[in-house]
């Protein structure tokens, strides 16, 4: 009896292995709204401020390896992870922002980190497919610009960070 209980349990911890394994390496998504815009026109471009988040996200984003640039099709997401795309030498690919199905997809069979930058009202969303059970995000407000979620793309883990928390020294 003990050496049946012996072989399940060993038998359950090389399937528990094997699971994990399955995951493959940690890869991150990290997602952020555009950064502030000029207040008028129907599509914008980012404001000086704005400007400066983006390069500052640039800083932010420089070590990790990103791989993956999605951006929806306005000017101001597209600015706004201009400069990391630019330094990385990745295309910025564009996304159809009521198919969030379709873009996850696609993140789940790229190498590497993604970087995905959206709109207040859509940026949770695509948190939500990444998060544990419980954990979901809310629609963030207007007037937020300063937030990164922090994603484990084959992990089911997510955080909310912001750009002064990840700022490098």
């Amino acid at each position: 009896m003990q050496i049946q209980s012996l072989f399940f349990i060993g038998a359950f911890v090389l399937l528990l292995g094997l699971n994990a394994c399955d995951r493959g390496p940690e890869r991150n998504l990290y997602i952020v709204r555009h950064a502030e815009k000029i207040m008028t026109g129907d599509d914008p471009d980012l404001a000086e401020e704005g400007r400066l988040r983006a390069e500052n996200l640039r800083k932010i984003l420089e070590d990790k390896d990103i791989r993956h640039v999605f951006s929806t099709p306005t000017i101001r997401t597209r600015a706004t992870v201009a400069p990391i795309a630019r330094s990385k030498g990745v295309e910025i690919m564009e996304y159809d922002i009521n198919d969030h199905d379709a873009l996850v997809d696609k993140i789940k069979t790229v190498d590497g980190d993604v970087l995905v930058v959206g709109h207040s009202n859509s940026i949770h969303h695509l948190a939500n497919y990444f998060v544990g059970p419980g954990g979901e995000f809310e629609e963030i407000e207007d007037a937020d610009y300063e937030g990164i979620y922090v994603a484990s793309i084959n992990r089911n883990k997510a955080v909310r960070k912001t750009y002064r928390e990840m700022m490098p020294n």
